[in-house]
């Protein structure tokens, strides 16, 4: 069959190559390197290739194997060859870790026990356990992304902390005859490099290789294709590097480099055309991503499908102002037409508030994470527990086990007080066991106070207890609770509008009767994050949270999981930017909030570069132009001690000022005004402060010259 042929008989099933397309589909043998942005159509290019192969030069459907990064996407590449040809189903399709088990279980190499996802995380809970670790579950989730690292030979700076629990986690696998899916990888690159039998059968039975999103392979899988390509380097890569976003998973951005260099005479072919989505949202994400150097090609798309609605820009009070809003433009875009829709922030906490404004206003939507509702997180429950026993009377044992715990006295509630429900039954189980009425009456006092505050100022007076103690756990554990002081903030947002207690908890209360968020699964509207919105592509889309600190994310700015600093993480932030954007098909939203918890934002660095917010003064993090490393510097040296009115302080933030008031908190905590430029008053907590680094007791040179 001619190539003309075989365009033709494509065309007849509804398959239209442009000529690059074309290109990398009918290359013949050989390495061969794709750069496919987002929407170019490198599914149809992977698809076609099989087809060209087959129809083309002979080759068998099972000499070939097509390597995906999700079960999902192979799902796909299966059913879509199937249209193309019935007899392309033979093709081996799937992750990395499915080909590679098939083929060890095939050629009877090994037959593993897989742990479930819950087993993995009881292990691991349990390894960290027995090395008298915290087994909390940040400090799992902690523990396994540095298993993950060092399995793909990264970096971690958690390696010598996790050093013992680690060497356990093996032992106790090997005890319980147990893999993850790590161990496939590792096992079978140990097949390919030690048994000569099994690597040459296998390289002779899968003659061509196609990787499907390169970009996120690992190196231990980089490895493993040298391998099974050396013998006739029959390998096709399509990858984006410009969409690493994996790097907490072990992928390395320069891959299409390395790439380059070990098949020095590889075809490339770059696809230009993005068939997802309008003209606009193509030159929007253009010149986003421009501002990243380290890019294998410098890549221009452009729009196949036209003009469209230009992007627009919002900036709203608070966080709480920006979800109410969104809910209501999403409901708007659900009745102008039947298309899509898809709400998308770094952080699944940031989406705490658009789930509820969604609920409140009846709009049914899909959410990846179940925690997602604000008052069921595990930090925020003892707080919302603490309001309504205040205002209800309800719950108060719990509650007061909990005010029991933050206030970091030696006594615990009983069982009994445990148990009480309302005020009355908790003195009654305290009088009946004798313990300490002392405790008891401060808890009463305290409820007596919130009982006749509004609920922002309730909420501020729980976290004069509740932080300090948050940050002890902090500090004894090792483990990072990032994650609860963003719910904090996110409480702070929802209360600031909120009248009276009571009228707030039954606000609550008819939430909580609505339909959980991710309870229909057939709505339009999703929920998810940046990284879990990567592969897929909506009608309309929301970015929302693009505020420096949240967008690109504050761990960002000092340094990364594997230690490359904070230039290689901004760069990665900003390509998880350019996926976010790159989803919308036509309408694309992106905003920020001015405010979040008790704090002023600015808008992101990519905003600014972007020319869509202006460069607030006391924010210079580079205009247009990449960050230089001094506007990223990590602070060298912390305030020590407490504070003492009339001395100076300096913020990361609003730079030098002078203490002008002290206020003595709950357990030992400070809350501190502190004046800049002589006019500008701002508070804050000062060992919450202090301890996320944002108050330094002098600035390093590079933080010194900005001001």
């Amino acid at each position: 069959m001619s190539e003309d042929l075989f365009v033709r008989r494509l065309s007849g099933l509804q398959l239209k190559l442009t000529a690059e397309q074309l290109k990398a589909v009918t290359h013949d043998a050989g390495p061969l390197l794709v750069h496919a942005g987002p929407g170019s159509g490198k599914t149809a290019v992977i698809t076609s290739r099989c087809a060209f192969l087959c129809w083309e030069r002979g080759v068998r459907p099972e000499q070939i194997a097509v390597f995906t990064f999700t079960r999902k996407s192979a799902a796909e590449l299966r059913e879509r060859l199937g249209r193309i040809d019935p007899l392309l189903t033979a093709v081996h399709a799937g992750t990395f870790h499915s080909l590679f088990l098939r083929w060890m279980l095939r050629a009877g190499r090994e037959n593993p026990h897989l742990m479930t996802a819950a087993q993995r995380q009881k292990l691991l809970a349990q390894a960290l356990g027995a090395v008298r670790m915290p087994a909390r579950k940040e400090a799992v989730e902690e523990f396994e992304q540095h298993l993950t690292l060092s399995v793909a030979a990264r970096p971690s700076p958690a390696a010598r902390r996790f050093e013992p629990a680690l060497l356990l986690y093996a032992r106790l696998k090997e005890e319980q005859g147990l893999w993850d899916f790590d161990d496939i990888l590792l096992a079978f690159r140990r097949h390919l490099a030690t048994d000569a039998g099994f690597c040459a059968g296998l390289s002779d039975a899968v003659r061509h290789l196609m990787v499907d999103e390169f970009q996120d392979t690992n190196p231990i899988e980089w490895e493993s294709l040298q391998t099974l390509a050396a013998a006739r380097a029959n390998i096709a890569v399509v990858g984006d590097d410009d969409q690493c976003i994996y790097r907490f998973r072990g992928a390395v951005p320069d891959l299409l480099q390395r790439f380059r260099a070990h098949f020095p005479r590889a075809r490339e072919v770059v696809l230009q055309h993005n068939f997802r989505s309008a003209d606009p949202v193509v030159a929007l994400s253009q010149r986003l991503i421009a501002h990243n150097r380290a890019r294998s090609a410098k890549k221009t798309m452009v729009s196949a499908v036209g003009a469209g609605p230009r992007p627009t820009w919002t900036a709203w009070p608070d966080t709480f102002a920006e979800a109410r809003h969104i809910a209501e433009g999403t409901a708007r875009a659900l009745r102008r037409h039947a298309g899509t829709v898809a709400i998308l922030a770094r952080t699944h906490q940031q989406l705490a508030l658009v789930a509820e404004a969604l609920r409140t206003a009846g709009v049914a939507c899909q959410s990846a994470d179940q925690s997602t509702f604000l008052y069921d997180q595990p930090y925020v429950a003892p707080v919302v527990r603490l309001l309504r026993a205040a205002s209800r009377s309800v719950d108060c044992g719990r509650a007061y086990a909990d005010y029991l715990r933050w206030t970091g006295g030696r006594q615990r509630a009983s069982q009994a007080q445990w148990n009480a429900a309302t005020r009355d039954q908790l003195a009654a189980a305290t009088r009946a066991e004798s313990t300490d009425p002392l405790a008891l009456s401060g808890f009463e006092r305290l409820l007596d106070v919130l009982a006749n505050l509004a609920p922002p100022s309730a909420v501020d007076r729980i976290l004069t207890m509740y932080t300090p103690y948050l940050r002890r756990v902090e500090r004894s554990s090792g483990v990072s609770l990032e994650t609860a002081f963003c719910a904090m903030d996110t409480l702070l947002d929802r209360v600031a509008g909120a009248v009276s207690l009571s009228s707030w908890l039954e606000e609550l209360d008819g939430l909580h009767r609505a339909p959980p968020a991710s309870a229909n699964t057939a709505a339009d509207v999703r929920l998810l994050t940046f990284h879990g919105a990567k592969g897929l592509e909506f009608d309309c889309v929301y970015v929302i949270g693009l505020q420096e600190g949240w967008t690109p994310h504050v761990k960002a700015l000092i340094d990364g999981p594997d230690g490359d600093g904070a230039a290689a993480n901004l760069e990665e932030e900003r390509r998880l930017l350019y996926v976010a954007v790159t989803r919308a098909r036509t309408e694309l939203h992106l905003s920020h909030a001015r405010r979040t918890g008790h704090r002023d934002t600015a808008p992101s660095r990519f905003a600014v570069e972007l020319g869509l917010a202006g460069q607030r003064a006391g924010h210079r993090f580079g205009g247009t132009r990449p960050p230089q490393r001094e506007q990223v510097a990590a602070v060298t040296a912390v305030a020590a001690g407490p504070p003492v009115a009339g001395a100076p302080a300096f913020h990361r933030l609003f730079g030098s000022g002078i203490i002008s008031s002290v206020e003595d908190m709950f357990a030992n905590g400070h809350k501190v005004g502190i004046m800049f430029n002589g006019r500008d008053m701002r508070y804050f907590y000062w060992e919450s402060a202090v301890q996320a680094g944002h108050i330094v007791s002098r600035p390093t040179a590079e933080e010194g010259s900005r001001q």
